[in-house]
């Protein structure tokens, strides 16, 4: 999906240290780390926290169903979308 879109994809071994090293060397070469996560745990949204952040994760999820209902969609549609891409 991330080549889909121009995106890079990094897989780490499992724990946040690993995200947060690789995040550290990409924002060191002037790249910008959008998203991170281990399955079981969590989300890093940005690089304000560079460890698992729940509280950061919900305000992007807030703002993206809002974003989403201003043009008439629902987070859950908005997820079949790209289900079905």
């Amino acid at each position: 999906m991330a080549e889909v879109h121009g995106f890079n994809f990094f897989e780490t071994l499992t724990g946040f240290t690993w995200m947060g090293n690789i995040a550290v060397d990409l924002i060191a070469d002037r790249k910008a780390v959008l998203f991170a996560f281990e399955e079981a745990i969590g989300f890093m949204i940005g690089t304000a926290v560079l460890d698992k952040d729940g509280v950061s994760a919900a305000a992007f999820v807030a703002q993206m169903a809002t974003i989403l209902y201003e043009q008439g969609l629902t987070l859950n549609q908005q997820l079949q979308r790209l289900y079905e891409k």
